[in-house]
C-alpha cells in the first residue's frame, strides 16, 4: 500500500488551543478573512438556493468554528426562505 492510500489522522494545532488563546484567536480571524476573499457565505447560500427547492428543517454544520460563517449564510437566506430558523 502505498502512502497516499494510507489514512493518517493527526490532529491540528487548534484542536489542543483554548478557545481565548491569541493563536486560536488570530488563526479565526485569518479564516474568516480568507472566507470573506473568496466570497464563501454567497457562494453558499447560492448553493443552498439551488439545491434545496424548499428550507430544510435542519442543517447540521459540524467542525466549521464558532458559527458565524452559517450566520451569514443564513442571513442571505432569510428572504429567500421566510420563517426558517
Amino acid at each position: 500500500m502505498t502512502a497516499l492510500a494510507q489514512r493518517s489522522l493527526v490532529p491540528e494545532i487548534l484542536d489542543g488551543l483554548a478557545a481565548d488563546d491569541a493563536r486560536a484567536l488570530r488563526s479565526r480571524r485569518d479564516l474568516a478573512r480568507i472566507n470573506a476573499l473568496m466570497f464563501q457565505a454567497p457562494i453558499m447560500a447560492m448553493l443552498l438556493r439551488k439545491f434545496l427547492p424548499k428550507p430544510p428543517e435542519r442543517i447540521l454544520e459540524i467542525g466549521a468554528g464558532d458559527g458565524t460563517f452559517m450566520l451569514k449564510v443564513a442571513r442571505r437566506l432569510a428572504t429567500d426562505w421566510p420563517g426558517w430558523n
